[in-house]
């Protein structure tokens, strides 16, 4: 049975808890530039392809949406926090882990740098790197080849593709989680930020709630398949272009992060007593169902996925 996650006393259940609340925060400041990069009409878009190894600030997952021009970049390379001891790391944003041998170190390096980007063409970032500790020496941004631009455009329709979400039941389902309290993440494949279930009731944006059990019902009815985007497992609802990608981010309870990128939770808005439903699936048993009578407790925190009525044309 899952528990609140109040009172976490081990040394490594606190590290746990403040790594992956630094990677939350990362991604929720990291995704003002792909949230400006969706008002940008499509004509007058450009796209960065970004190498596993390889973030820039200002967007997360592997596409970056920019406006045509010039535009400053701070370029990261994998950062690391030592999580407990025997010296393992934990990636943040993304990517591997490593051994390092001094516990409770942090390994972070990055580069700025510039480059002008042209409407409807595609970009990729490459680096004279040393990943392995996150070294990271310098950074170019060039064109995509023909052949790669072929891989890049199908990447990016899809991902454009996810990001609208999907109309099921008269209901808009976003295309992505909730990042910060009343912004959405900016890529379909980013778990967002966890909640309570008290938290969740109020985690939308404006015009967007939590849905009910008999919503999360009817999104199942639809049909589904365990799958992943960006390398990250989850839950695809829906078919063709009208489809909606639930990560598998867990959730948080009192031994930390629960199932990560394996077992996907999120609230409704329907309380059970002092308990209350959401949706939960397995990724490994592809086992799909709502969480009616599991007991959850409220002070479980787990991931949003709002929703809107959608307006009639």
């Amino acid at each position: 049975m899952l528990t609140g996650y109040g009172g976490i006393k081990s040394y490594a259940q606190k590290v746990q808890m403040t790594n992956q609340i630094s990677a939350n925060q990362a991604n929720a400041e990291a995704n003002a530039l792909n949230r400006k990069g969706f008002d940008i009409p499509q004509q007058e878009r450009a796209y960065l392809i970004l190498p596993n190894g390889i973030r820039v600030e200002g967007a997360s997952g592997f596409i970056a949406i920019l406006p045509q021009g010039n535009h400053n970049f701070n370029f990261r390379g994998q950062d690391f926090v030592v999580g407990g001891g025997g010296g393992s790391a934990v990636p943040i944003g993304g990517g591997f882990s490593v051994g390092v041998s001094a516990p409770s170190t942090r390994i972070e390096n990055s580069i700025t740098g510039e480059g002008t980007v042209e409407a409807g063409k595609y970009y990729t970032v490459v680096s004279d790197a040393t990943l392995i500790g996150g070294i990271l020496k310098s950074v170019s941004i060039v064109e995509l080849t023909n052949e790669e631009l072929e891989q890049a455009k199908g990447l990016v329709a899809e991902w454009l593709s996810l990001m609208d979400g999907a109309v099921i039941g008269g209901l808009r389902w976003a295309g992505t989680n909730v990042g910060e309290v009343g912004c959405f993440i900016g890529t379909p494949n980013d778990f967002g930020n966890y909640y309570t279930f008290d938290e969740a009731q109020v985690a939308c944006p404006e015009g967007w709630r939590t849905p009910t059990t008999k919503e999360f019902a009817a999104l199942i009815a639809v049909g589904h398949e365990r799958t992943h985007v960006g390398g990250v497992s989850g839950r695809m609802f829906g078919s063709g272009d009208n489809r909606v990608f639930f990560p598998g981010g867990g959730c948080v309870n009192i031994g930390g992060v629960y199932k990560p990128n394996n077992e996907g939770f999120y609230w409704s808005s329907t309380p059970k007593k002092k308990t209350a439903y959401g949706l939960s699936f397995n990724s490994v048993s592809n086992l799909i169902f709502n969480m009616a009578g599991m007991g959850m407790s409220r002070k479980n925190a787990m991931s949003v996925r709002c929703v809107k009525e959608e307006l009639m044309q």
